[in-house]
């Protein structure tokens, strides 16, 4: 499914992303509780050494509609 999402948004032959993914040691995570915690420690370190002009709550940013078709934990 990715690879035919990820083809039709790059112009890229699906059989290449294919090849592409399998050979990926990326692994989706459910953006949910300690995912999200962890991420705003990033972002707090971010902000208080001013590499980003503010500071963010990184859970507003979060889309975790697809969690339900992940298998692997949070």
């Amino acid at each position: 499914m990715w690879s035919k999402v990820f083809s039709e948004l790059t112009g890229l032959d699906q059989a290449i992303i294919s090849t592409a993914v399998r050979r990926s040691s990326y692994r989706d995570l459910k953006l949910a509780g300690d995912v999200v915690d962890r991420e705003q420690l990033v972002a707090d370190a971010f902000s208080e050494a001013k590499l980003i002009p503010a500071p963010v709550t990184f859970a507003d940013f979060v889309d975790t509609r697809f969690d339900a078709t992940l298998d692997n934990p949070s």
